[in-house]
């Protein structure tokens, strides 16, 4: 779990009780801006924190609706997403809250249509290329895409704050982030050997086996072992794990 994230629903049985749990949460605010004749929470003596809600799939539809309609005055905040665009999916009650659209490379004038209410989107070629449709203004955008590979580096940076690792877990991480770097795919055996006369083969073993279930060091198909983590990492972070 992401260390900001207060709640994720995994499961589909997961996700009325959390939609339900939100509504309620809205309601509250609701009384404490009649309580205090305020019309917006930032206005409240105690302002509440503002709470956004991500959401990929098509169901309870009914929920979403409720939400995007009256959290924004609530502190509440929608970003919704989907791969199969139908009305079914996104339904006009629901499009007319949401007060930004934004359209990625689709199959289909039909596709584009639901989303973003025009044509465009089916002609969109370049990875992340999007158009942004907010009140009456249309702009073509280049969304911040993420390759596979990016991704997994900046979750496993992300992960470098949550874990505290073994002095042996610091030198096979080092010894792998060295070996990506150098462009050398190294079996486990392989980094075994590089670190033999520093680690015992069965540490070692150990060390790989945690980090790649950590996610800070791959295992591709063939597998050869290379480290997650990106050319660079947030000030400090080298310093504190590879010390």
């Amino acid at each position: 779990m992401l260390p900001h994230a207060v709640r994720v629903a995994k499961e589909e049985k997961d996700v009325a009780p959390l939609l339900d749990a939100l509504t309620g949460e809205m309601q509250a605010h609701f009384h404490a801006l009649e309580k205090e004749h305020a019309r917006h929470v930032d206005k409240l003596q105690n302002p509440p924190p503002h709470l956004v809600l991500v959401v990929e799939g098509k169901e309870n539809i009914t929920r979403l609706e409720r939400l995007a309609q009256l959290g924004r005055s609530a502190g509440i905040h929608l970003i919704l997403a989907t791969q199969q665009p139908s009305v079914a999916v996104c339904p006009g009650t629901l499009k007319t809250n949401v007060p930004a659209r934004v359209g990625l490379a689709m199959a289909t004038m039909q596709d584009s249509r639901v989303i973003i209410d025009q044509n465009g989107a089916e002609e969109l070629t370049p990875p992340g290329q999007a158009i942004l449709v907010r009140g009456v203004e249309t702009v073509k955008v280049m969304t911040p895409y993420l390759p596979d590979e990016e991704r997994a580096q900046r979750l496993a940076a992300l992960r470098l704050g949550q874990v505290e690792l073994t002095e042996a877990e610091k030198l096979v991480l080092q010894e792998a982030r060295r070996m990506s770097q150098d462009g050398t795919k190294v079996t486990m055996r392989g980094m075994c050997n590089q670190l033999s006369g520093q680690l015992a083969e069965e540490k070692a073993r150990a060390a790989l086996k945690h980090l790649r279930e950590l996610g800070l060091v791959l295992e591709t198909r063939r597998r050869m072992m290379q480290s997650s983590l990106p050319q660079r990492l947030p000030r400090g972070s080298e310093t504190t794990l590879l010390a």
